[in-house]
């Protein structure tokens, strides 16, 4: 790759030749096509998201955060969970019922006829 090394003005201050610059949230390089560093970036900030939001995340919330978490995520899904296992159970004991009214009319039809 040809190098221009004529300096480029705006105003009266010369911009700087950098070999790598962040644009809307993603590094660039002029010189280095390797993604390496790339990637690093974007997981050191992930973790960097993560550590800003440490005390929601961790068990040193407030009760009334937790009470909102269980009642937006934890309890529909249990109440979900309950309602299958009451249909399931109500299901099953039906088919017990019927199993048991045909066994007992295929033995009754069996001994008296």
């Amino acid at each position: 790759m040809m190098e221009n090394d004529t300096p480029i003005y705006i105003n009266i201050n010369q911009l700087e030749d950098v070999e790598s610059y962040i644009y809307l949230g993603q590094r660039y390089s002029t010189r280095d096509k390797n993604q390496d560093k790339e990637m690093q970036r974007r997981i050191t900030a992930a973790w960097t998201a993560f550590a800003k939001h440490r005390d929601i995340v961790k068990d040193y919330t407030g009760t009334c955060l937790r009470r909102q978490v269980y009642s937006s995520c934890i309890l529909p899904a249990r109440t979900l969970y309950i309602y299958i296992y009451i249909y399931i159970y109500i299901y099953i004991y039906i088919i017990y019922i019927y199993i048991n009214i045909y066994i007992y009319i295929y033995i009754y039809i069996y001994i008296y006829m």
